[in-house]
């Protein structure tokens, strides 16, 4: 069985899916005949990705998948390489890297998602509620990265796949979850909260 059909994903999903309803979002999981499809729709064509976090409390952050493949996997970074404005961020971090990026994150994907739910945990295990929730248009992520687009390039962090078969490698971007929600339009705080804005995420979602 896959990853993609494990329990906690297939909860996740569900899970979010029912936090969107109780806003008064009409939607229902996407991906279930696709797996690579986006993992919810809702009834007006928006494409919505979920995803969670474990261990909010103890570092913040938001890991956003950057590069999901590259080549070859472990060759030496160049520790002096400073981030070239007139390149793109793969083309930066193909430099620094010394390697070829073959895929990208989702949210980098053209016309593959709108907005991301992601459930936050404050600590490693997961439970039925969320600790916390983010709704957050991809425009408005983009437009985060874009503005701090050399500190995040310069925090971007390789995933550690000692052990794994794979041949590739893949690495994520730590976005501090209080400065992004400080910097642009978003929705973040606990179910209860968020219930208390219905109308503000429907218009937000709608825009």
């Amino acid at each position: 069985m896959s990853n993609y059909y494990s329990k906690p994903t297939n909860y996740i999903e569900d899970l979010s899916v029912n936090i969107l309803k109780e806003l008064g979002i009409e939607c229902e999981r996407n991906n279930q005949q696709e797996i690579t499809a986006v993992d919810i729709k809702t009834t007006s064509g928006l494409k919505i990705d979920a995803q969670f976090s474990k261990n909010f409390a103890q570092y913040g952050d938001y890991r956003l998948d950057t590069i999901s493949a590259f080549f070859p996997r472990n060759t030496p970074k160049n520790k002096s390489y400073q981030y070239d404005n007139s390149l793109s961020f793969t083309q930066n971090f193909q430099k620094k890297f010394n390697c070829t990026v073959s895929k990208t994150g989702k949210v980098f994907k053209a016309g593959y998602l709108d907005a991301l739910i992601i459930l936050f945990y404050n600590f490693k295990e997961m439970h039925n509620e969320p600790d916390n929730i983010l709704i957050i248009s991809k425009d408005k992520l983009i437009k985060y990265l874009e503005k701090n687009k050399v500190d995040c390039f310069n925090n971007i962090i390789l995933n550690n796949k000692d052990g794994l078969d794979d041949s590739h490698g893949s690495a994520f971007i730590p976005i501090n979850v209080e400065k992004l929600t400080n910097s642009v339009e978003c929705f973040f705080g606990n179910r209860k909260s968020l219930n208390s804005q219905k109308a503000a995420i429907q218009a937000y979602l709608s825009k």
